[in-house]
């Protein structure tokens, strides 16, 4: 669907929602190296708050969770009506698009952001570049697998489909891979891609899976996925033009923490279990969730478009590992 080579916006008002979050702020801070930008969210983190305000955002605070369209286009009232570009990045509240289509109804391109993870067990013929939303018995995956969060971004991409074709929105909806931020201080949600990081410096064991293959992680640095993000904008069409966005390289658990342990100089403890351990011990070993390794999976992330259209992703997972050791974030692990 895409017709033309992507750039990164300049001089161009924007609106960003969920901004404080692992991928809004990072989109915030790149937009805002030649653009006027505006970010709302509920900004609870005071460092990340002051570093946005410092770069140049105008810092909007408001809390979304569980308002309804009405309400939500209601608080939006205050805010200009006069933004170029709107990127949806909020986390937890799908009425937020709507509302924001409602609001906007001029924009020149609307970003709806979801997540991949809602079409593991897809075939390649379901995945990232669909031309429409579809519910049917080719479903492999439960949609509910990832509870709220999965089920708000089904519900996204309907809005985004929907506004976009009755309303005439040019829209690109991006499906996010395993987005990974590198100085922890500034979102605690980022903790999750390095647990195995402190189990490994801790000198815990790591249970793994001889016998079964998992899914590989193409994991994206968050400013990577924030370029990638903002070039996407001057692609948005009628229909939505879909682009999965993730690193190029599959990761298997089992390297990613090897690579860990390498830059720290330590060794990884693994323990093996066959699968019917993983069955017994309800997928944890010690407290710790059992990864599982390989490359064979049935999930295939397909990246054509992104390769095709957008920047390659610079910041290998060996370059995110040494960037959190060189601030010392990481520390923050240890914290209740």
């Amino acid at each position: 669907m895409a017709t033309k080579k992507a750039k990164i916006p300049k001089d161009k008002k924007i609106l960003i929602t969920g901004a404080s979050g692992i991928i809004g702020h990072a989109v915030a801070l790149e937009a805002l190296k030649e653009n006027e930008v505006w970010g709302v969210a509920r900004f609870t983190n005071p460092k990340l708050k002051k570093k946005l305000e410092d770069a140049g955002l105008k810092c909007i605070v408001k809390n979304f969770v569980d308002w309804d369209v009405e309400s939500i286009k209601k608080a939006l009232e205050d805010l200009p009506d006069d933004f170029d570009i709107v990127i949806d990045e909020t986390y937890h509240t799908a009425f937020v698009t709507p509302a924001l289509y409602e609001r906007y109804p001029n924009v020149k391109s609307f970003v709806a952001t979801t997540t991949g993870q809602n079409y593991i067990g897809y075939t390649e013929e379901y995945l990232g570049e669909r031309k429409k939303f579809r519910w049917d018995e080719s479903l492999r995956q439960p949609l509910s697998y990832f509870g709220k969060y999965g089920m708000d971004k089904v519900a996204i991409e309907y809005f985004a489909h929907h506004y976009c074709i009755t309303k005439k929105i040019p829209t690109v909806i991006l499906r996010y891979e395993c987005p990974v931020i590198t100085d922890l201080s500034l979102h605690k949600k980022g903790y999750g891609s390095w647990i195995g990081l402190k189990d490994i410096i801790d000198g815990n064991e790591i249970a793994i899976l001889r016998n079964i293959i998992g899914r590989p992680w193409n994991v994206i640095h968050s400013t990577d996925v924030a370029i990638a993000t903002l070039e996407a904008s001057s692609l948005a069409t009628i229909s939505p033009n879909i682009f999965n966005i993730a690193g190029y390289r599959h990761y298997t658990n089992r390297e990613m923490l090897d690579t860990m342990a390498e830059v720290f100089g330590k060794k990884v403890k693994y323990r093996e279990f066959l699968s019917k351990a993983y069955i017994q011990y309800g997928g944890y070993y010690k407290g710790n969730f059992i990864p599982r390794t390989g490359y064979n999976y049935p999930f295939i992330y397909v990246l054509d478009k992104m390769k095709k259209y957008l920047s390659e992703p610079k910041i290998s997972w060996r370059d995110m590992v040494e960037d959190v050791k060189c601030n010392e974030t990481y520390k923050l692990l240890w914290e209740k």
